[in-house]
């Protein structure tokens, strides 16, 4: 074979194999695989909370452990791929959720998600509130816009201190404006919020960036491991700011102050690495605890994690609940909502 007929044959083979990945593309842009989406491209700017879901939209999240389309319901709630079109009921009876990411459940298929599990365990309508990102201001502003119009029962809202207490006092989140709300008017005080475009793809770096254009990167990143994009959560364990985390538990307890119901919770989430470091851990839940009893709230530690394996109850280097971890949680609350 000559050396000009190999050539041909190597030039085929380029080409052939540009329009197959050409081709798997569009099938998966077509099957609403998305490339990777920044904040603001897969929730929208708004100048009172920073970013909101969208309403009646489906996506796609692509990590570095999990790949799955993701659904939200004419509130803006997440929901199944059938809920897209629906909106919740304002007079059935109805258990709000509200926290950041933990809440939202989008690092999980929507049936295992923590919202989606306590739905079927209470038989009651769940509405969820989370927002990844969010933190204490958005969670007291989120509540007021959309509370009201709802028969709700029941709220639980998540801390997860390791993100919720440094931001609290933060106007910036990962780039993007967020609100500030003062502990004495329980009002913002930096609003209307201005667009920003965030500091995302600099921490993801070059490569990953070019790679994010890419629907089908989207579609198969879970398969290469280590190329894949985490979370990027980066934290250092150690023991909570008292002062963060009773101003965090201060704003929260406001939302209890103005929608009393027939029962209010927060819900403590320690992190993947607190639990594994016994001294944090003890001293994080006590310091937890001893706010709630002066703020007169009703809290709940995680003590059904108790003798389980942290790395278990967590997705590998994302930090979020696995579905294990979801479940746990979710029988765990709807234990303490049974409660007369």
């Amino acid at each position: 074979m000559s050396s000009r007929t190999r050539r041909r044959e190597l030039l085929l083979i380029l080409i052939s194999i540009f329009f197959t990945v050409l081709v798997a593309e569009v099938v998966a842009r077509m099957l609403n695989v998305r490339p990777h989406e920044t904040r603001l491209e897969r929730y929208e700017f708004d100048e009172t909370l920073g970013w909101v879901t969208r309403k009646s939209y489906t996506t796609y999240i692509s990590r570095r452990r999990y790949a799955h389309p993701l659904y939200y319901d004419e509130d803006g709630f997440p929901s199944g791929a059938d809920g897209v079109d629906e909106s919740s009921s304002p007079e059935r009876p109805s258990i709000a959720l509200i926290g950041d990411s933990f809440a939202e459940g989008y690092y999980l298929p929507f049936e295992q998600t923590l919202a989606y599990r306590l739905g079927q365990s209470t038989q009651k309508q769940i509405l969820n509130l989370g927002v990844s990102g969010y933190s204490p201001s958005q969670y007291l502003l989120s509540a007021r816009r959309h509370l009201g119009g709802f028969n709700v029962t029941d709220i639980v809202v998540f801390l997860f201190p390791f993100n919720d207490n440094p931001y609290v006092n933060l106007d910036m989140y990962r780039g993007y404006a967020k609100p500030l709300v003062s502990d004495e008017s329980y009002e913002a005080t930096n609003l209307p919020l201005v667009k920003m475009n965030g500091s995302e793809s600099e921490v993801r770096g070059f490569v990953r960036n070019m790679l994010d254009n890419f629907a089908l990167w989207s579609l198969i990143k879970p398969t290469f491991v280590f190329l894949g994009q985490g979370d990027d959560i980066q934290m250092k364990m150690e023991r909570v700011d008292p002062k963060e985390l009773t101003r965090s538990l201060k704003l929260i307890a406001r939302i209890g102050v103005e929608y009393p119901v027939a029962s209010f919770h927060v819900y403590y989430i320690p992190d993947v690495t607190e639990l594994k470091l016994p001294d944090v851990y003890a001293y994080n839940i006590s310091s937890f605890e001893q706010n709630c009893r002066q703020l007169e709230l009703s809290c709940i530690t995680p003590d059904a994690f108790s003798g389980l394996d942290p790395d278990s109850l967590y997705i590998p280097e994302d930090r979020h609940f696995s579905s294990l971890g979801t479940r746990i949680v979710a029988d765990q609350i709807a234990g303490v909502l049974s409660r007369p």
